[in-house]
């Protein structure tokens, strides 16, 4: 079976991305994940549930999203973790996949949302050695089970800006 990978690009209007680019910056800064096990600039990994309710370019961001998957035929289900990170010189990027939180079983699909990434070849590797580009504004769906890491940045590109995205896990009904 062939493993799924979906991206696509202009996810939100310039305004929304640039308020959850805000929102993220904020949530790094005063509510950071507690779990000393997880990369250093992390949220927490309910942000979905924080701000879907309150914030428009939030449901704006979701919405989105499901008319993605509807497009591309992709069943329902429901987004259990989310999370916004920044990537940083003392960030360790190392294959992983995703568990669920409460077995060790893997989601259905990861999702990465660049928010913020100024330069598209930075983008993800999904898969030993294979780079997909991470287009600002743009988002990709693959299968949760195939390996995956953020690219190793140049001293250069961290300085001149953030490179933000959001992490998604879904799983269907």
């Amino acid at each position: 079976m062939t493993k799924m990978i979906i991206t696509k690009n202009d996810i939100l209007s310039e305004e929304d991305r640039l308020l959850i680019v805000k929102d993220i910056q904020y949530e790094l800064k005063h509510n950071p994940t507690p779990n000393k096990m997880k990369p250093l600039y992390q949220t927490k990994v309910d942000i979905h549930r924080k701000y879907v309710k309150i914030h428009k370019h939030w449901d704006n961001f979701f919405k989105s999203i499901y008319d993605m998957f509807i497009l591309n035929k992709i069943g329902f289900g429901a987004f259990t973790m989310c999370w916004g990170m920044k990537q940083s010189k003392e960030t360790i990027n190392m294959y992983h996949t995703h568990q669920k939180a409460d077995t060790n079983e893997s989601p259905d699909l990861s999702i990465i949302y660049y928010a913020q990434n100024k330069y598209p070849k930075y983008g993800t590797y999904i898969g030993i050695g294979d780079m997909k580009e991470g287009v600002q504004n743009s988002l990709v769906v693959f299968d949760a089970s195939i390996p995956h890491r953020a690219p190793d940045l140049p001293k250069e590109v961290l300085e001149e800006e953030d490179r933000i995205i959001i992490a998604m896990d879904y799983i269907y009904d």
